[in-house]
């Protein structure tokens, strides 16, 4: 119990230092000059203006957000007249009168004689101005596309790199096709879509490179507490379970107990910090922004995650959801995609495989029941965030890169690797684990 307390207590020392840090750090970049912010949206216009709200670059599952895309420039550009901290708070944009499509309203809103709506959309703490608002300042959207499929490109291929020597070349194939599954390309020139995509990347490279410090200090349940914040912070509510999802999987190729107790238990404890830091820094930002501001953002939170988690979506006449619907229409997006071809071919040469090499017989079943528990994330958000997975299909889809990545460590894992074996957790070690939770 001692040991549970400690735990907890240092949790709540992490967040709240993520929190002070999330407020200085919106504090600060709305500080900055928009002037030239504004100019390069301009000088970007017209080609968001033709790219609309969703662009695609080839069927339904390319389809971008420049809806959200149009929000988060809009915020960026906004020359707020209240103080720092309160626009930091409310984080107003405008759009401009007498057009249908964001991008269009976006555009518009900076020309010298536009009529403008200002709204506000303080529930969610937009930390990807911290980043997006710097870059604005030296480059056009365009320009900044193309920074992000490089660094997106470069992060891809460290992390590829770490996972061949950290864990064995064949588990790239656990890497490569979940990460399809979120579709890169997209990523890379949709806004809206990178922050998770980053997140995921960037987990995954830590968990890598600090496998043996984060093991001996048994920091691993901070790391995701870390991933949980980040989310929370820097996202909207896109795809979360994937940077909780993808992380878990590769973290119960890493950790090994004698015990398929001890393995649950340990998916148990990671989830739980995922989900403290996560609903523990939303939340903040609602309770900050009314403390500052004096406007009752609690009660907006709280309807909004009831209205996302609910079975009826209301715009005009109200459509009533069964609890499944999110789940079919997402196999229905799939069931013809090249993306579902390529995995099911995976998966079949990985079964030849297994069969020829008779490597079947090394398969380790706790661990893969664990996986297997894994890779039903999803489909327990698709349940339980209804409204939200249904009326955001274009980009929910992707939440199935989770069960990818667990369906291919259960295949890839009896074909060995270098998993430290003399990671397994003796009889003292599992007691300890189980004081903790």
């Amino acid at each position: 119990m001692k040991s549970l307390l400690i735990t907890i207590s240092k949790m709540v020392i992490l967040l709240s230092i993520c929190i002070l840090f999330g407020l200085l750090s919106m504090v600060l970049c709305y500080a900055l000059p928009v002037d030239y912010m504004r100019s390069h949206v301009v000088e970007s216009g017209d080609d968001l203006i033709r790219e609309g709200e969703r662009a695609k670059w080839g069927g339904f599952i390319t389809v971008s957000d420049g809806f959200t895309d149009a929000i988060m420039l809009g915020k960026a550009v906004y020359d707020g007249k209240d103080s720092v901290l309160t626009e930091a708070m409310l984080n107003r944009s405008e759009s401009a009168k007498g057009y249908v499509d964001n991008m269009s309203k976006l555009v518009h809103s900076l020309d010298l004689d536009a009529e403008n709506v200002i709204s506000e959309y303080p529930r969610y703490w937009h930390g990807y101005l911290v980043i997006l608002k710097p870059l604005l300042y030296f480059f056009n959207v365009s320009d900044i596309r193309i920074i992000n499929m490089i660094l997106q490109t470069a992060l891809l291929m460290i992390c590829a790199a770490l996972v061949s020597e950290k864990l064995g070349k064949r588990y790239l194939a656990v890497l490569i096709p979940g990460l399809l599954f979120i579709n890169p390309i997209t990523a890379a020139v949709s806004f809206q879509f990178a922050d998770i995509y980053y997140i995921t990347l960037i987990s995954l490279i830590i968990m890598l490179c600090f496998k043996d410090w984060l093991t001996e200090k048994r920091a691993f349940i901070y790391l995701f507490l870390l991933i949980g914040v980040a989310c929370a912070f820097f996202d909207f509510l896109t795809i979360p379970i994937v940077a909780l999802g993808i992380p878990l999987v590769f973290y119960m190729l890493i950790f090994s107990a004698d015990s398929m107790l001890v393995g649950i238990l340990e998916l148990i404890k990671m989830s739980v910090s995922w989900t403290f830091g996560y609903i523990g820094m939303w939340c903040s930002k609602w309770i900050l922004t009314s403390v500052f501001t004096g406007k009752s953002i609690i009660r907006d939170g709280i309807d909004t995650i009831l209205y996302r988690s609910g079975a009826s979506f209301s715009e005009g006449e109200e459509v009533v959801f069964g609890r499944l619907d999110a789940i079919k229409g997402v196999f229905s997006v799939l069931k013809n995609s090249p993306l579902t071809m390529f995995l099911l071919i995976l998966i079949v040469i990985c079964v030849i495989l297994l069969i020829v090499t008779k490597k079947y017989r090394y398969i380790d079943y706790k661990k893969t029941l664990i996986l297997g528990l894994i890779a039903l994330y999803p489909f327990a958000w698709y349940i339980v965030v209804l409204n939200h997975s249904i009326i955001h299909l274009f980009m929910t889809w992707r939440d199935m890169a989770v069960t990818v990545c667990a369906v291919m460590a259960c295949m890839i894992a009896p074909f060995g690797g270098k998993v430290i074996q003399n990671e397994v957790l003796n009889k003292s070690d599992i007691e300890k684990r189980r004081q903790e939770l």
